[in-house]
């Protein structure tokens, strides 16, 4: 991300008897080195979604030539579509891609909300004994946290904010 503008609020000051100091809402509209453009949101409020870590995700990317649609509630498939196409489809993801290349974890086992976060520990443990990199690195984490930090400068200042590298 290049830069951002944002937007947060919290409606509810107090969660389950004791003081809440997480937003309930977050909108970021991004601009990319590429020259594209994104927008995220997180809600807390999003009703009929579930709640907490069982809550639905969904990515979106839309391109000139083709959009494609993910949602964690059908993790093994994909919907796509194609300029001047009937509108999306959906498309089995193939089992190869349901695991972690690597990961002992057999992907038809368990609730995939919950076992993908085994390949998640796996690969980082699997680096230490490897004594390999990690595929996600402390840089990746540093440039999130970058991320987040422009977001709520941005939405104090309700300016467009560069984002650090």
């Amino acid at each position: 991300m290049k830069r951002l503008v944002a937007g947060l609020k919290q409606w509810h000051p107090m969660r389950g008897g004791a003081a809440n100091d997480l937003d309930d809402w977050v909108g970021i509209l991004a601009e990319f080195q590429s020259g594209a453009t994104g927008m995220l949101e997180s809600s807390k409020l999003a009703s009929g979604r579930n709640e907490s870590w069982r809550s639905l995700d969904y990515v979106e990317l839309n391109g000139s030539e083709r959009s494609c649609v993910f949602i964690t509630g059908e993790w093994n498939k994909l919907q796509t579509g194609k300029v001047g196409g009937p509108g999306l489809e959906t498309i089995t993801i193939p089992e190869e891609f349901w695991r972690w290349p690597g990961s002992p974890r057999d992907p038809q086992v368990g609730d995939p909300l919950v076992t993908f976060r085994y390949d998640q520990a796996w690969e980082f443990v699997d680096a230490i004994r490897s004594q390999r990199p990690c595929a996600v690195t402390f840089h990746d984490g540093a440039r999130a946290q970058g991320v987040t930090d422009a977001a709520v400068k941005s939405a104090e200042s309700g300016q467009w904010v560069e984002v650090a590298v």
